[in-house]
């Protein structure tokens, strides 16, 4: 029965692995989408839709979460062996992985997100030939919600794995 679970778990934990794959690419692409047409003027009596560069950093934060999510469904999977498991193999493994953490991607995702406000703030800036104070708040505030998901989520995803050390 024991092996049943593992199996079960691995099994999940590669479904999410694939599912937080595609969401990562959804991001990219949907954003990139986003920030490319904000940034067309289509014709020359100046018809734009710079309004979509307002969406691409809400957008990109959204996926942010979505992403996370399935990050802690595959952590807590991997809290799960490392504490309950019965397989001295797997619970070194996990512990090993715990200590050797890819903070590749962490940064990378971090510094896409970053790179999406700067982005929008730059083309909607040359669409407008101007920043207002409202188009400041509103982007200072996705901001905040962005810095407030990555902090909270980190601290969730380091609670998963210093669990086990109390």
């Amino acid at each position: 029965m024991a092996e049943d679970i593992v199996d079960s778990l691995r099994r999940e934990i590669s479904e999410t692995q694939k599912r937080r794959e595609k969401l990562n690419t959804l991001k990219l692409t949907f954003v990139t989408g986003l920030l490319g047409l904000g940034g067309v003027k289509f014709d020359d009596n100046g018809a734009t839709t710079y309004q979509l560069l307002y969406l691409a950093p809400l957008v990109g934060v959204f996926f942010d979460l979505l992403i996370l999510g399935e990050h802690f469904s595959i952590r807590r999977i991997g809290a799960f062996f490392r504490t309950e498991c019965g397989d001295k193999g797997e619970k070194e493994w996990q512990v090993f992985v715990r200590k050797k953490r890819d903070i590749f991607f962490k940064y990378g995702s971090i510094g896409f997100t970053v790179l999406i406000f700067l982005a929008a703030i730059v083309l909607l800036w040359m669409s407008q030939n101007s920043f207002t104070i409202r188009d400041g708040i509103w982007f200072f505030m996705i901001f905040l919600v962005f810095l407030t998901v990555t902090i909270w989520g980190r601290i969730a995803l380091n609670k998963l794995d210093n669990d086990d050390d109390k």
